[in-house]
């Protein structure tokens, strides 16, 4: 029988590392003549993008590129990223973009990177692109998502459930007919769809 971890105490082994100062984190490598990236993010939940001027960005010294869809290759810049898991109860599939085109439909949604010699220099060019909004209506409850009339997610669709499975097992109305108590609760399943 293997080691026993329920109930015992189980030792970490990173913690002599951590605790003595000597631990790595991947913010601790460094590589000769890496670059480092910062992502421009939405601060919004659903708006269109009007604008994206990186130009004051690309100015900045130490600054390698700064990328939005347009400077990505074609394919990359129009299609989803592709769905692990497809279902094909799903009505309208939708996963994000590698950096929002023409939309961004939750706050922290990626646009633009920049690219520069470190890190600081990086998140100064990322702060220095201008993103031109025109913040639409957006929803933030689940079930007032759902809800006929409820601000869409995305401009293009005409309602925000990507897809209704019915379940059902047995008789169910004879169960419930025959219950000595019957409970009602809105149950939903709701995936996030970015």
């Amino acid at each position: 029988m293997g080691a026993r971890h329920f109930g015992a105490r189980v030792a970490r082994l990173e913690d002599p590392a951590l605790l003595t100062g000597r631990g790595r984190f991947v913010d601790d490598i460094r590589l000769a003549g890496a670059l480092h990236a910062c992502f421009v993010r939405s601060p919004h939940a659903h708006a269109k993008i009007r604008a994206i001027d990186t130009s004051a960005a690309r100015d900045l010294p130490g600054v390698h590129a700064v990328l939005t869809a347009d400077d990505l290759p074609a394919r990359m810049a129009r299609s989803q990223i592709p769905m692990l898991v497809p279902n094909p109860s799903i009505a309208t599939p939708r996963t994000q973009l590698a950096l929002a085109r023409r939309e961004v439909c939750y706050v922290g949604q990626t646009i633009a990177v920049a690219i520069a010699d470190n890190r600081y220099l990086a998140e100064d060019a990322a702060a220095a692109v201008n993103v031109e909004f025109e913040v639409l209506p957006a929803v933030s409850d689940c079930r007032e998502a759902a809800r006929p009339g409820a601000p869409p997610t995305h401009s293009d669709l005409a309602s925000n459930i990507a897809a209704v499975v019915p379940m059902s097992y047995g008789d169910v109305e004879a169960a419930f007919a025959s219950a000595a108590y019957v409970f009602e609760d809105e149950l939903s399943f709701i995936a996030a769809v970015p």
